[in-house]
């Protein structure tokens, strides 16, 4: 490779650039691996992401380790990676878990034969992915079910925020005037501030653009079906209400309040309080949460958070197997035409089958035990976008076919 006067650290970029054209060693985006390798569920409960990243290195300091990492045979035929643009781009094995992905490297480590190294990353506003965080730990449970996917990793656009879009889409929001039998809850009501509308034949929220702070809360009261299951089965049922409050400030955000009923708070807010104490300074009724979008005070609610798995209720189906009632959302940044963008909001409301050791149920989150068959795996089948937005049957009467929607296990802070 030829020296070129005054070029700084772009050698090293350089100097990965030229392995990459004559080596398929896929070691070389084996950078910065942690202290303690964390496998994939560790790293969506617990990681927040701080920066963003390519696929290079910027330092040769980034692949100091402690661990022996070793190239090994992919289960998956890989095509070479190519130089694209700025970035790189690949088609490995790659695992999808909501918002997130992670690259399927073939590489390992000594001490953890059986699992691959996986580099996580997460697509940007402009159709190209970034790394978000260290490298992972990639077991048979995940690697087995990858499947090849192109991707185009690079550095995220330096200082530059992209522009929010002007409105929310909802996806799959079952409301009292269409709902299905199985449906637990459905939406109730929408709140909008007043520089913001909803329209509900079209499920979205238009906003002014470049208009940051609180904008809209979306109700949700149990149905006939959840009246239902909570007088005939053994469980226990804190969360009978909720609301989703949205808002924008650099990037989206929205907020999970527990919901209490006006002619049952005191009742509603104990039995929160004595099943899931975390959620309990964040209870209030309807009434309050409209008081408060009334006088604008609404600052408190900007907890930055994109995504979020909440547990809602749970009950016994037989003993020491309990079955949760989990909710998923998340926040996305897509096109809505082939000009025009939007932040899709997809509201999922799942079961989940877990297995524990009491023969009470216990409010506990699937995230924490194990699960039957992992479900939550297996809902990414289908992501609604633009192009099928128009098929949903929350959106057409004329649809009756049901559609999977996605979820994954574990929020995003922002």
């Amino acid at each position: 490779m030829p020296l070129i006067y005054g070029e700084g650290t772009k050698a090293f970029l350089r100097l990965q650039q030229e392995i990459l054209r004559v080596s398929d060693d896929q070691s070389l985006f084996a950078w910065g691996a942690p202290e303690v390798f964390t496998d994939i569920q560790v790293f969506l409960r617990e990681f927040q992401v701080s920066n963003r990243h390519g696929l290079f290195a910027d330092s040769p300091m980034d692949f100091m380790t402690k661990h022996d990492i070793m190239q090994t045979i992919s289960e998956v035929v890989s095509h070479p990676p190519v130089i694209h643009g700025n970035g790189v781009r690949v088609q490995y094995p790659v695992v999808e878990r909501g918002s997130r992905s992670f690259i399927i490297l073939a590489c390992t480590t000594r001490n953890t034969a059986r699992a691959y190294i996986g580099v996580p990353v997460e697509k940007g506003d402009y159709f190209y992915y970034t790394r978000i965080g260290p490298l992972v730990l990639v077991f048979p449970e995940h690697w087995t079910k990858a499947g090849p996917k192109a991707l185009v990793v690079k550095d995220p656009p330096i200082e530059t925020v992209p522009p929010l879009p002007a409105s929310f889409q909802i996806l799959r929001a079952p409301n009292k005037s269409r709902t299905r039998i199985e449906d637990q809850y459905v939406l109730d009501d929408v709140l909008c501030l007043p520089h913001a509308t909803y329209h509900p034949i079209e499920h979205s929220i238009s906003i002014p653009p470049g208009h940051r702070g609180t904008h809209a809360a979306l109700f949700f009261t149990f149905s006939a079906a959840f009246d239902k299951k909570s007088q005939s089965v053994d469980g226990i049922f804190p969360i009978r209400c909720f609301a989703i409050v949205l808002g924008t400030s650099k990037y989206p955000w929205m907020v999970f309040v527990p919901i209490l009923r006006d002619a049952q708070a005191d009742t509603d807010f104990h039995e929160v309080l004595q099943h899931a104490t975390g959620l309990a300074r964040f209870c209030m009724t309807k009434r309050q949460l409209k008081d408060k979008f009334v006088r604008k005070d609404t600052g408190g609610f900007q907890a930055r958070s994109r995504q979020f798995n909440q547990l809602l209720c749970v009950w016994r189906i037989k003993p020491s197997v309990y079955r949760n009632l989990e909710l998923w959302v998340s926040l996305d940044i897509d096109q809505i035409n082939l000009v025009d963008v939007t932040i899709f909001i997809t509201i999922d409301i799942y079961e989940v089958d877990v297995n524990g050791e009491s023969p009470t149920p216990v409010f506990q989150h699937s995230n924490y035990v194990v699960n039957k068959g992992e479900p939550t795996e297996k809902r990414r089948e289908y992501s609604p976008n633009w192009l099928t937005i128009d098929e949903l049957e929350w959106f057409k009467d004329r649809i009756t076919t049901k559609v999977s929607f996605p979820t994954t296990d574990k929020f995003d802070d922002y």
